[in-house]
């Protein structure tokens, strides 16, 4: 699903006008990007919680290297068991 109709989809669902949602999920998704470069965890009940994980990397002689965040995602236990349900 693109970003587009994500917006389209939740405007539909909540009667709210597309430029709206669209105000709501850059300001989440802004809010959610600095809790995650500052360290914190996003958790989003019965979704599940993102988090940043710094890769600790063996030094190499002569090599420079670079420990980037990655940010991660797990899934909550209530989604994996409705798509269990589903099969």
């Amino acid at each position: 699903m693109l970003y587009a109709e994500l917006i389209a989809k939740v405007a539909e669902d909540c009667g709210l006008s597309r430029y709206k949602v669209g105000q709501v999920l850059g300001s989440f998704i802004k809010v959610s990007t600095e809790a995650l470069l500052s360290g914190s965890r996003v958790r989003l009940r019965e979704f599940g919680t993102f988090y940043t994980l710094v890769s600790k990397r063996k030094t190499v002689f002569g090599k420079q290297v670079i420990a980037r965040p990655v940010v991660r995602f797990k899934e909550s236990r209530h989604g994996q068991v409705r798509r269990r349900a589903r099969r």
